[in-house]
């Protein structure tokens, strides 16, 4: 890759990944400064980076390695440094120095594969709905497919539904982008880095949808750099928080067009090795008109003792980290008639940095059951407070019950 980047070096090596090649330089006088270059070649799009002393600690003694050697640490550096520049563009990583490639993230099948997506649907009528589709792939070949639509504007049109369904082909790619068929659901990409462009589609009994969402938001890394440990592992999680979204939604006879200049998209990529004996819960929070967006953590394991209590938060400058208290009351609790188990309906975090947020669910149930298969709660929420110079936004918040309750259809 020689006239990519010339400098008086000792050595020079790059690689080709996902659309983009990597140089990296080692100048001859400094053997402490490394000099990164990333292209991403359909964009054009050129970036350089020094003084990189996280990649020199990956890199030591760098002259020593052999040409593979080379290859391989170059990847690391990749994926912690340089993954700013997917193809996807700069929105999916924000030059942020998360821990792996995000479009190869859309790929992996490990233990627990989760692909999640809230969307946020104003129709031409200007009727708004909240539309959840989650997508749990299984090591063992199927996909439990959880959805439910919300009428905002009327809580009390709620409808709900999961299932546990064959994965075609038992796989989540096709021809090297990511697709997840199953009868009735489609979830899939036919953009190269299998993020810039995704459509959702399902149907239930009382609603049918197809979306397409495109990654125009800035990336929220989980926990900073989108890795974390979680219960008796590790998980990763990365989120677009505000995707622009089109398409359809038909509920009952009605087709509704999505109004993609009023609608938009939380896409969640969570996978990994880890996970809890005890409930936790995820609280997705945006603040309408502010770049402020949320990712908060409120999650318990008995063995190894673990609590977490913590926000990531996106800002106009970057990511933040905050520690918060959670305070519930008994009063503010609802017990499912279906899986008889107690969710919370309001919480009271304190953060560190002396903010707080009261989150509310608009209605009690919105537990999402079926018999033999996994059953939780995603409540849409109303958010009051002070937190980041933001007043009054919404959240869509997932909570999940002990393993020990979803008999074989636990899946952390």
């Amino acid at each position: 890759m020689s006239g990519i980047l010339e400098c008086p070096i000792d050595f020079a090596t790059s690689v080709y990944r996902n659309g983009c090649t990597v140089v990296i330089c080692n100048l001859k006088d400094r053997p402490d400064y490394l000099l990164c270059r990333v292209v991403n070649e359909s964009s054009g799009l050129t970036s350089d980076a020094d003084h990189v002393t996280y990649v020199a600690r990956n890199l030591n003694n760098l002259s020593q390695y052999s040409n593979g050697k080379l290859e391989q640490n170059l990847l690391h550096v990749y994926h912690v440094v340089l993954a700013a520049y997917a193809p996807c563009g700069k929105q999916c990583s924000a030059e942020l120095p998360n821990q792996y490639s995000l479009p190869e993230s859309q790929l992996v099948t490990p233990p627990v594969n989760s692909f999640w997506s809230t969307h946020f649907l104003t129709s031409a009528n200007s009727t708004e709905y909240v539309l959840l589709s989650h997508a749990f792939v299984l090591p063992s070949g199927t996909v439990t497919v959880r959805t439910s639509l919300l009428d905002a504007s009327n809580p009390e049109n709620y409808w709900q539904s999961t299932k546990n369904l064959p994965l075609q082909n038992n796989s989540t790619t096709k021809n090297g982008k990511l697709r997840i068929e199953a009868p009735g659901f489609e979830f899939s990409s036919n953009s190269n880095d299998s993020i810039s462009t995704m459509v959702w589609s399902g149907s239930t009994d009382h609603y049918e949808y197809n979306l397409t969402v495109k990654a125009t938001s800035r990336v929220l890394l989980n926990a900073g750099t989108g890795y974390f440990s979680w219960g008796n592992g590790n998980t990763s999680q990365w989120s677009l928080p505000s995707c622009q979204t089109s398409g359809m939604l038909t509920l009952d006879d009605q087709i509704l067009q999505v109004d993609e200049e009023r609608s938009m998209t939380w896409y969640d990529r969570q996978f990994g090795f880890g996970g809890v004996d005890s409930e936790f819960t995820w609280f997705g929070v945006h603040f309408p008109g502010s770049e402020v967006k949320a990712s908060i953590w409120l999650s318990d394991n008995k063995d190894p003792a673990q609590h977490l209590r913590f926000a990531t938060v996106r800002t106009d400058y970057g990511l933040e980290i905050v520690r918060f208290n959670v305070t519930i009351e008994p009063e503010n609790a609802w017990t499912s008639p279906n899986s008889n188990y107690t969710y919370q309906t309001r919480w009271f975090l304190d953060f560190d940095n002396g903010d707080f947020l009261d989150i509310k669910s608009v209605r009690n149930d919105q537990e999402i059951y079926a018999k033999n298969s996994i059953f939780s709660s995603s409540p849409f929420t109303t958010v009051k407070g002070r937190f980041f110079g933001q007043k009054t936004g919404f959240a869509l918040v997932d909570i999940s019950p002990p393993t020990s309750l979803q008999g074989g259809n636990a899946v952390f």
